[in-house]
């Protein structure tokens, strides 16, 4: 389900750049549509066992993995580094509405903090988190700041289950806010994070009045293999 190895593994085939993906778990004995486009789009697949895994987070700069030959760049998971940050704050620069709150699912923090670095002090950023056990984003995405921030928070409460993990009641919500919006979500993110606010507005847990802007991070090609 991984939407930076699905990028990575386009703009390498694009850009004309080899490509090596790690995935985390034992070879499965069909691969998944997204393996099999990594693939076909030349990217090389090495499977690690999570433990193995866990290993290569510890890992941040583009030269940080051993081993790396010249002309080898390494890229974290999720894209974890500063560079991505400027990136994210391209997109956040098209934003041409006000707002009082900006939103956005998170995976490893990234797009969050490259959220909070370029936006202004005095809107706040929320996150979402899509994984099960999740607080250790909080230290992450303060690693990933090139200064110290607070008007940002994450929210743990919205996994289902864990990461990619899903329910009828997750699933019925998507498929209603595409009826209703023409908008896709997928399952893995976006999904959880729309659930989110519309339950916590539904409480309500903002002031009446705020501006909130949700960034669709796309992905959808992790919707494949979810069924309504």
């Amino acid at each position: 389900y991984s939407n930076h190895l699905h990028a990575l593994a386009y703009a390498g085939k694009v850009a004309g750049l080899k490509t090596i993906g790690f995935i985390r778990g034992e070879q499965p004995g069909t691969l998944t549509q997204t393996l099999s486009e990594l693939q076909n789009w030349g990217m090389e697949l090495k499977f690690v066992s999570r433990s193995d895994y866990r290993l290569l987070r510890q890992y941040k700069g583009c030269h940080a993995l051993p081993g790396l030959r010249p002309q080898q760049y390494w890229l974290p998971e999720g894209g974890a580094q500063s560079l991505a940050l400027k990136g994210v704050a391209e997109l956040v620069n098209e934003i041409d509405v006000l707002y009082d709150i900006l939103c956005a699912p998170c995976g490893t923090g990234t797009t969050l903090a490259g959220i909070i670095d370029a936006v202004p002090e005095q809107i706040s950023v929320m996150g979402f988190a899509a994984l099960k056990n999740a607080g250790f984003l909080l230290s992450d995405v303060e690693s990933l700041l090139p200064r110290p921030c607070t008007n940002w928070q994450i929210n743990l409460n919205y996994h289902f289950g864990g990461f990619a993990k899903t329910n009828s009641e997750l699933m019925a919500f998507i498929t209603d806010f595409e009826y209703r919006t023409g908008i896709p979500l997928e399952p893995v993110y976006t999904g959880k994070m729309m659930y989110a606010l519309y339950d916590l507005i539904a409480k309500p847990s903002f002031k009446q009045g705020q501006r909130i802007i949700a960034v669709h991070t796309g992905g959808l090609q992790g919707k494949r293999g979810f069924s309504a």
